[in-house]
């Protein structure tokens, strides 16, 4: 896919793709106590997300709601995102 300039866009694409697996790949394997253990579904939800991502200039609504839809259902399975201080939403510190 060629930008209005004539660039290619897919390297960016890409990149972009590769941050947010990694980063996601990252937070899913890293478990805080008291949250569920990483297993296949959790790495399907993340693959689902990284696909989403790299459809996001061609459907940019439909990347959203797959991504939102992938982070609820990691959430609603038990897995949780902590605020990097060690704090779990919803917990007193």
């Amino acid at each position: 896919m060629r930008t209005p300039g004539g660039g290619m866009r897919w390297p960016a694409d890409v990149a972009v793709a590769a941050v947010v697996a990694a980063l996601t790949g990252m937070d899913a394997w890293w478990n805080q106590p008291g949250t569920r253990e990483a297993d296949g579904l959790t790495y399907l939800l993340v693959v689902v997300s990284v696909a989403a991502v790299l459809t996001r200039r061609r459907r940019p609504v439909a990347a959203a709601v797959v991504c939102m839809a992938a982070l609820t259902a990691r959430y609603v399975s038990g897995h949780r995102v902590g605020s990097g201080t060690g704090v779990q939403p919803g917990r007193p510190a």
